[in-house]
């Protein structure tokens, strides 16, 4: 049987020659098909096919594939992404009356017993960016404090417009549910009017929910012509946005409404095709405003000046210095092995490379006895088959725990499939549940606990899962397995996002050639966006 990579690219093929017979045009749709389903939207071109406007074109305006600047795509994609660029770089900056924005600032200031110093504050800066300009990309790595500047810029949105709709997504059920804990965990130690409190529990949607996927028609109910209700939307783990969702958000945003995307460039881009959060942060990072707008409200300065819509958060107040997830991810982002193979005498950091079976059953026992009770952990691996796998680990995992039975009372399990009828996603976690013969899961569904039979979904145990489907989610401790011997290309954005996963401790199985190889392998996807 033909894989589906195969299988899609002789489709793209086939209908290209119903255009066309020359094998040039026919290899490149090929090219571009195959390029699209490794997450590039384009490929690189060094020479220039003859252009034919019925079929390929500079300008996109007409034809099927669009050639510039070296580069080829599907005319669609390549639309899709001078939409989004369109709507980034053309923002609107909007108007404030600022003894009312004055008067905002000062109550959260209050309300959340925060204390003004004279250097910049960048959870400032981002929520001011994002109520003067319609549009607002936020960057920060882990311990930056994206949820509490989401939590401040709600506190300021409410008091300055208390009429107007707030919703908050994200990519994944997993990470919207995230969002919605993370504020709610936020909100504890704030001291603000009830009033407001209230206002500020928002349960966070998937971003299909939230633009009303039809599975029937396979259609976005709110789009261009049908915009969605809302004044502002933030979008949390936004660096899991393909292009095609991007696009569809942004059409979906009515006019003077406000959108903010929210995340972390060194992560793992979309499963699916685009690069849209980091290209977004390599377009705007060169325009990130030095000037400390909080002090340029407060002092009433100036009421007309610049403001850019790209934040980057820099502080970090989950680790300290010495934390060695920060100190990872910062080897990870500077491409520094020397740096990353130093922190193996770190007791928080604990390196090994099992060989075999046995082996890894040993070091996986003693990982599993150390944590203590009440704290969270996963197995993260870099693929589903093979040493060092998701299916293999899982089935260590089963063994320690005495489960040679596929099912067994609270043993924990993951959604493979999305089912939008049941508005459960893949990705989705839970735990099995017996009651009276027969196998339940309980999943978080915009904030109620919904019981479902496990007969309806698409599921596999989930002792260790896969490193992209543990985006959005956190635990205190995290081990890393990694398999030399596979097709997949493990990325630094790859090892970066698993580490970041963790609040605590680090666990890592894999060689220190492997890891050298990862840490310089920061392969970036191509596209029309950047």
């Amino acid at each position: 049987m033909a894989n589906k990579n195969t299988t899609l690219s002789s489709h793209i093929k086939q209908f290209f020659a119903t255009l066309t017979d020359d094998e040039k045009i026919l290899a490149l749709a090929e090219n571009i098909q195959q390029a699209l389903e490794k997450g590039h939207t384009a490929i690189k071109l060094i020479h220039e096919n003859n252009l034919k406007p019925d079929i390929i074109t500079h300008d996109g305006k007409s034809g099927y594939i669009v050639f510039k600047d070296k580069q080829a795509a599907f005319r669609r994609f390549y639309h899709f992404e001078q939409n989004i660029k369109k709507a980034f770089i053309d923002y609107k900056q909007q108007k404030i009356e600022q003894k009312k924005l004055q008067t905002a600032i000062k109550n959260v200031i209050t309300w959340s017993n925060l204390t003004i110093q004279d250097e910049i504050d960048w959870q400032w800066q981002a929520c001011l960016s994002a109520l003067f300009n319609n549009r607002l990309v936020l960057d920060g790595g882990p311990g930056t404090g994206k949820t509490t500047t989401i939590v401040r810029l709600l506190m300021l949105y409410i008091q300055l417009y208390p009429d107007n709709k707030i919703m908050l997504a994200a990519p994944t059920g997993k990470a919207a549910n995230r969002m919605t804990q993370s504020i709610n965990q936020n909100l504890i130690n704030l001291n603000c009017p009830q009033e407001i409190t209230n206002k500020l529990q928002i349960q966070a949607k998937t971003i299909h929910r939230l633009l009303a996927f039809n599975p029937k028609t396979n259609i976005l109910t709110f789009n261009r012509n049908k915009p969605l209700p809302y004044d502002l939307v933030i979008i949390d783990e936004s660096s899991m946005l393909d292009v095609s969702l991007a696009n569809a958000l942004i059409n979906a945003m009515k006019d003077n409404s406000n959108l903010v995307l929210i995340g972390d460039k060194n992560q793992l881009p979309a499963v699916d095709a685009g690069n849209v959060f980091a290209d977004l942060c390599q377009i705007l990072e060169p325009h990130n405003q030095q000037q400390n707008i909080l002090q340029k409200i407060l002092n009433a300065k100036e009421d007309n000046f610049p403001i850019p819509n790209y934040v980057k958060l820099i502080k970090n107040y989950r680790f300290q210095q010495d934390s060695i997830i920060a100190n990872l991810c910062d080897s990870l982002i500077a491409k520094d092995c020397t740096k990353f193979k130093s922190y193996k005498i770190n007791p928080d950091f604990h390196w090994h490379n099992p060989q075999n079976r046995q082996e890894k059953s040993k070091k996986l026992n003693l990982w599993l006895q150390n944590i203590p009770k009440q704290e969270s952990y996963m197995i993260l691996c870099a693929t589903n088959n093979g040493e060092n796998s998701v299916n293999e680990l899982n089935d260590i995992a089963k063994q320690l725990t005495n489960n040679t039975q596929e099912l067994k009372q609270d043993a924990p399990i993951i959604v493979t499939k999305n089912d939008y009828n049941l508005d459960v996603y893949n990705g989705d976690m839970s735990y099995l549940e017996q009651q009276n013969d027969k196998w339940y899961a309980t999943f978080n569904i915009e904030g109620k606990q919904q019981r479902i039979q496990i007969q309806a979904l698409n599921w596999q145990i989930a002792h260790a899962i896969s490193i992209h489907k543990a985006q959005g989610s956190e635990y205190d401790h995290v081990l890393i397995t990694l398999n030399e011997n596979t097709e997949h290309k493990l990325t630094n954005a790859l090892l970066y996002t698993a580490i970041s996963r963790a609040k605590k401790t680090i666990s890592l199985w894999a060689s220190e050639r492997l890891i050298e190889k990862i840490i310089l392998n920061q392969e970036k996807r191509l596209t029309f966006l950047k």
